[in-house]
């Protein structure tokens, strides 16, 4: 429902509280990924990349999950542990999101992820994997894509984004534009016009 997750809605008193909450500095870029920690959401790979970007660069994981645990003891051997923010389970995506300078998702499969959907209708770009339904939501420069497992590939998008905030928002233009076609009235418009083709 793009209606309902504007970027307008959400307002930068609520984003800012997050960035205290998360004792960020000025210069501190956010980015976010939302994901249930199992293996195939591939946070390791996130934090590989983390590691590889600036100090000033941090990372929240908004989920819960059997690899919780290892994922932050590796966060801890890498020396990322100020500058990753694990936040459990969530009522205020929207609101993290807008405080965040993208969405990654580094998966190694998925249908056509809710997180990044949520993520564009509330004008934020995406960094995902080059593999089906990510890759179409990336397209039209609504988002920076890499392979599946390059830690590398992921570190540089990241950077991209954190060193270029203008290029940062015109994908997140690009996005909302882009999502608009995934609204669940144009979704139910569709089904009704199948439908009626079918039982004409």
């Amino acid at each position: 429902d793009t209606n309902s997750l504007t970027a307008e809605d959400i307002l930068p008193i609520q984003t800012n509280q997050i960035r205290q909450q998360l004792s960020l500095k000025e210069s501190d870029v956010l980015f976010l990924m939302i994901a249930e920690f199992n293996l195939g959401k591939r946070h390791f790979d996130a934090l590989n990349a983390l590691a590889q970007t600036s100090s000033h660069v941090h990372l929240a994981f908004a989920g819960v999950g059997g690899l919780l645990e290892s994922v932050q003891q590796r966060a801890n051997q890498l020396g990322l542990s100020q500058r990753v923010h694990f936040l459990g389970f969530r009522r205020d995506i929207p609101i993290l999101v807008r405080a965040s300078r993208a969405v990654i998702l580094p998966s190694e499969r998925e249908g056509l992820p809710r997180s990044l959907l949520e993520a564009m209708s509330l004008s934020t770009p995406i960094i995902g994997t080059n593999i089906r339904g990510i890759a179409e939501l990336a397209a039209d420069n609504c988002g920076l894509l890499h392979e599946v497992g390059d830690s590398q590939g992921l570190a540089q998008a990241i950077t991209t984004l954190a060193d270029q905030p203008a290029l940062a928002q015109q994908m997140g233009q690009a996005a909302r534009h882009k999502v608009l076609a995934y609204d669940v009235q144009k979704i139910i418009e569709h089904h009704d016009k199948l439908y009626a083709e079918l039982l004409a």
